[in-house]
């Protein structure tokens, strides 16, 4: 007898069955069972009418059945040849109308009926028909929404062998066109019979939880109960169900809350995954698994033409040889490309500066592997067939070394073996392109990745979550039927978009309309319901601001609680820990609250104004960046970055007063000699800090010397509205002790007034203002360093902001002829008392620093949290902590000097 199947996973699961009834027996070797999913079933079938001597099948031995990557490619060029609107997304359009054409075939809707005029969709959908049928018959080819009709003809022909008993399992309903196949082998003389199937429902109840996030986590909870509580959970064939209707939508979701539940310990082992408890049959497009990804990269770099982030990826893939061994000098090398500051580069400047890596820190593998991609990418700009250029990228990413040299785990394995049927696939397409460029190539390559499913095979599974139709034929001794709430089950008519409305209801299309899907709903509720002894229904009951209800499908169960169920309260965090381990001995994780570091009173600390910012607005911030290391990569940018621009700002602000020394010589100098002695330093700053992105981009230097030239011509004009004053310091590093810690200071620049008083500035290109150094936990604690720190009274402590349109003073100062803009509020402390106040604050939070005080708390998290690198290594997402988007006066600011670390901390 032959059984056939609606799904796949119904196949493998009747055969599983079967296996097991076989050993059940006794027995030691059977035939194999023949259960195949119909469509195996129908190719089979259409091979072996081919194959037959039978007359009718004589002028169809030289017809091709396609594979679905050519139907989908051809779809694509047909629709692309007759597309007016150059709008039009061909790929997904493709993949609509390959949808609509299956539906056309299964339910035997003619191209002729009158009601295709009624929208210019419809005529425009039967134009692409009509084509790619035509270029079907031209070349010889049958689609897969054919094949069924076709075997239908050929069984009624008797000209395709058929077994004497076929059972067809898991259909909730027959299409047209497959009653006809049925009716056919009726006719000859096979019995045919549908899969018993009960429709009495099980012990079913139904379960309200605030959200679906909670629900998630109740069915996980439930289906660890199941596991440890049910006596019959070590049989082999026990299984608990998990049906999702929108699992596409929530499967991350829904695979990390079931991780974390029933294998906390392996949850970050991805090695580990083929051995979990739990299956999720909903595969993921294949270029979404990491070594796919690996492939399409190196297949997609031209080496003139590489990004610094497309590099990295190169760098730290672990699927090139010497992954493992060079994993350091690979990864510092990634941190040398970035400091470079170009985001373009070529492979020759990634192999260049590779080789300047000598000993333990240099990368000879990758040397040579970047050599043989740089010359063999060469032999590949010719064009090609799609059959010579299957075997010639896989010999390409074979010199690469690709897949690596080290032993690929059960998914690599497996999603390597798909990986080689789709460069068949590719080989097949000769007909569909003809002679293309590798760029060409690879986009057809990486579109038939991009629409295969593929969910790697791994060992039974008690627990299987499942999408609702993959579920059909199925059963469970438990079952969780998950999110049936009102607004999707049934869900809203989902009628073809090609096909007429009136046609579609008159054949009677799912879809197409609200007593259409009611019914299949129905339908396949009382199904689903009687797929288990024991059956538990959920839905959320808020979504965002909506209030949910209950399915009316489902109303009639009896309502329970996740008490009720045996759902532990939430914050019981015991996890089921698997087939090896008892699993009733489970225990609970003990949670510690440690908020210090090592204390460092006895390391002698060294830092500079950025450990004091560091520390204020968040002390875990700068525990990791400061004493552990951790900070984030560069991020190239093209031209000049916000640090760039702020070295170049303060350099020629430097030199300028470096050459005037006082505000006398800026009064008496002429515009014209100020204006040529700006240009003079603006010019040769702009060329040392582009290096070699001149060459690049020229055009780039004569804008950034032309902003700076105005900006700078301009603030001259507003120091020339000052007190007289004398520079006497500019940048000078110098070292002092700030709440016990020494700390490398180098302030902008230092005027000493006429009465020896002096004024402390620090250029600025962002917002600013006194604020920043108010409280106990300053925004920008450099001033108030530099103020604690001076060596003479201090007349104001003042940013100098330097921005277009906005160019200004801001700060404090005893006089309000300081500086243009400076007002001196009647309630403002003398300034000899603020600096006290900041010296009191600047010494707590250096004793934070030293004891290692390092817990999680932003000052403000809209601003702290929102642009902090570190968010995966302090986890505040998984707190209470709320992130708010911060206002556009909040937006990061362009980083001084003296805030970069590298310059700021000795």
């Amino acid at each position: 007898m032959t059984v056939i199947t609606a799904t796949i996973r119904l196949a493998r699961e009747l055969r599983r069955d079967h296996d097991r009834g076989q050993e059940a027996a006794g027995r030691a070797s059977w035939p194999t069972a023949q259960i195949m999913p119909l469509s195996a079933w129908l190719a089979d079938t259409w091979k072996n009418g081919l194959f037959s001597d039978h007359p009718a099948t004589a002028e169809l031995a030289a017809n091709r059945l396609l594979r679905p990557a050519e139907e989908r490619l051809i779809w694509e060029d047909v629709i692309r040849s007759m597309a007016e609107d150059s709008l039009l997304d061909i790929p997904s359009t493709a993949e609509a109308a390959a949808r609509s054409w299956e539906r056309l075939c299964s339910w035997a809707i003619p191209l002729d009926n009158e009601l295709w005029n009624e929208s210019l969709d419809a005529r425009t959908f039967l134009g692409w028909v009509r084509a790619f049928q035509a270029r079907c018959q031209r070349n010889g080819w049958i689609s897969s929404a054919e094949l069924p009709a076709s075997v239908a003809d050929f069984v009624e022909q008797g000209a395709a062998p058929v077994s004497g008993e076929v059972e067809f399992a898991g259909f909730l309903e027959l299409s047209p066109v497959q009653q006809r196949l049925i009716e056919a082998l009726r006719g000859r003389g096979v019995k045919v019979r549908e899969s018993a199937h009960t429709d009495e429902a099980g012990d079913a109840v139904c379960v309200g939880f605030a959200d679906a996030g909670r629900e998630i986590r109740a069915a996980a909870e439930w289906a660890r109960h199941c596991l440890e509580s049910d006596p019959d959970a070590r049989d082999p064939a026990y299984r608990v169900g998990i049906v999702v209707p929108d699992l596409d939508q929530q499967r991350n979701e829904i695979e990390r809350v079931f991780g974390e539940m029933l294998h906390p310990r392996n949850r970050l082992r991805p090695e580990l995954d083929p051995t979990r408890c739990f299956n999720i049959s909903l595969g993921r497009p294949l270029d979404e698994y990491p070594v796919i990804q690996t492939a399409f990269l190196f297949l997609g770099i031209d080496p003139g033409d590489l990004s610094v982030e497309r590099a990295g990826r190169v760098l730290r893939s672990p699927f090139l040889p010497g992954a493992a061994e060079e994993m350091t000098s690979r990864a510092l090398l990634d941190a040398d490309l970035r400091a470079v500051g170009a985001p373009d580069l070529s492979l020759s400047d990634v192999i260049g500066l590779a080789r300047k890596r000598k000993g333990a820190d240099g990368c000879p593998i990758l040397v040579t592997r970047l050599g043989t991609w740089s010359e063999t990418y060469k032999t590949l700009q010719n064009l090609r067939l799609p059959s010579d250029w299957a075997p010639a990228l896989s010999a390409f990413l074979r010199d690469l070394g690709w897949p690596g040299d080290r032993t690929l785990d059960s998914i690599e394995y497996q999603t390597l073996e798909v990986w080689r049927e789709l460069l068949s696939d590719l080989a097949n397409l000769d007909d569909v392109f003809g002679r293309v460029p590798l760029h060409q190539a690879v986009d057809v390559l990486r579109n038939l990745a991009s629409a295969r499913q593929f969910q790697p095979e791994s060992a039974p599974a008690p627990v299987q979550i499942l999408g609702v139709y993959e579920s059909s034929g199925l059963r469970f001794d438990r079952l969780w039927l998950m999110g049936l709430h009102d607004g999707v089950w049934p869900a809203d008519p989902a009628p073809d978009p090609f096909i007429p409305i009136r046609l579609q209801r008159r054949y009677g299309l799912p879809g197409s309309s609200p007593n259409r899907v009611l019914e299949s709903t129905r339908m396949l509720t009382g199904r689903l319901l009687s797929s288990a002894p024991s059956v538990v229904v959920s839905y959320p009951e808020r979504e965002e601001d909506a209030d949910l209800a209950v399915s009316p499908l489902i109303r009639m169960l009896p309502e329970t609680s996740a008490a009720g169920l045996g759902i532990p309260p939430p914050g019981d965090d015991e996890g089921f820990r698997g087939d090896d381990e008892d699993i009733s001995d489970a225990s609970a994780l003990e949670v510690l609250h440690d908020h210090y570091g090592p204390a460092s009173d006895d390391v002698a600390l060294r830092g500079g104004t950025f450990l004091f910012k560091l520390q204020a607005a968040c002390p875990f911030k700068a525990f990791a960046e400061l004493r552990l290391g951790a900070r984030a990569l560069e991020e190239p940018e093209p031209g000049l970055n916000a640090l760039d621009r702020g070295r170049l700002l303060h350099r020629v602000l430097e030199r300028i007063w470096g050459r005037l020394k006082s505000h006398g010589h800026l009064f008496a100098a002429t515009e014209e000699g100020l204006a040529d002695l700006v240009r003079g330093h603006v010019e040769p700053e702009v060329r040392r800090i582009l290096g070699g992105r001149i060459g690049r981009n020229p055009r780039l230097a004569e804008i950034e010397q032309a902003r700076l030239v105005r900006i700078i011509g301009e603030w001259m004009g507003l120091e020339r509205q000052r007190k007289p004053f004398m520079v006497v310091d500019q940048e000078e590093i110098r070292s002092v002790e700030v709440g016990g810690i020494e700390v490398n200071i180098r302030v902008d620049r230092v005027d000493r007034l006429e009465d020896g008083k002096l004024v402390i500035l620090d250029y600025k290109s962002g917002e600013c203002g006194p604020a920043d150094w108010a409280g106990a936990r300053p925004d920008e604690p450099q001033l108030p360093i530099y103020a604690v720190t001076a060596e003479a009274e201090v007349a104001g402590v003042l940013f100098a902001r330097l921005r277009t349109g906005e160019l200004g003073f801001r700060g404090l100062a005893e006089s309000q002829d300081i500086a243009p803009g400076i007002r001196v509020p009647e309630s403002q402390p003398p300034i000899a008392q603020t600096i006290g106040d900041w010296k009191a604050v600047l010494n707590d939070l250096g004793r934070g620093f030293r004891e290692g005080r390092a817990h999680v708390d932003p000052k403000d998290p809209a601003k702290t949290c929102r642009y902090c690198e570190l968010p995966a290594l302090c986890r505040i997402s998984q707190g209470t902590v709320e992130l708010d988007e911060p206002d556009e006066a909040e937006q990061p600011q362009v980083l001084d000097v003296q805030e970069e670390p590298e310059n700021d901390r000795g």
